[in-house]
């Protein structure tokens, strides 16, 4: 009887072990690296000021706008501090705005990531790279750029990540052409990461 619960104990080990190597790394205990493949979703609103802000004020509010969003997609953290990410967005333009209305988009971003000593997650996105799905500009490209980082905490366990944005920052969002419209705007936003397992191209889990 004896025998038989050491290799009950022996297999639960290894199966513990097994299950640790396919986590990311924050959550095999090193609190300065991140590395790993995220599903996110989260919520945003922004108020679009077409002539700029001042004191993050719009410079003609009976010309500013609100839009409000949710976004779904994956990020991939690489521990050397880089990763990429792709996302789907619903994106509803408010009343009184003359282009009131709902779209959806398809977004991608490189960005960095940094975890103090304290364990906040800073993650800083480069350029936004676009294109409107549907509605009347089906087939736009847009960028953005200005984004602001989002920061927060990873969970104990790693398999949970909060982000929000905690300053107010004026963000570009250009439409490409034919348009070449540039709307500055402030926005905040709030996103949760879970760990999820997805092939590389080589068909490998990170």
């Amino acid at each position: 009887m004896k025998s038989k619960n050491v290799v009950l104990v022996g297999l639960a080990v290894a199966v513990l072990f097994a299950g640790v190597g396919t986590l990311p790394l924050a959550a095999q205990g090193d609190r300065h690296q991140l590395k790993g493949t995220y599903f996110s979703v989260g919520e945003q609103a922004c108020l679009v000021s077409p002539l700029g802000f001042t004191n993050q004020a719009p410079n003609n509010a009976a010309l500013a706008f609100v839009q409000s969003s949710s976004v779904q997609g994956t990020l991939r953290f690489h521990a050397d501090g880089t990763g990429t990410a792709q996302f789907r967005e619903l994106l509803i333009t408010h009343t009184p705005a003359a282009n009131a209305g709902a779209t959806s988009t398809e977004q991608s971003f490189s960005f960095t990531h940094v975890i103090a000593n304290d364990g906040t997650l800073t993650l800083v996105t480069g350029a936004v790279s676009g294109t409107i799905l549907t509605g009347s500009l089906t087939g736009l490209t847009f960028t953005l750029t200005g984004f602001p980082p989002l920061s927060g905490r990873i969970s104990r366990n790693g398999n949970a990540i909060a982000l929000s944005t905690t300053d107010p920052t004026v963000e570009t969002l250009t439409l490409g052409p034919p348009a070449s419209i540039s709307l500055p705007r402030i926005c905040h936003r709030e996103r949760v990461l879970i760990p999820i397992h997805v092939e590389d191209d080589l068909g490998r889990l990170p």
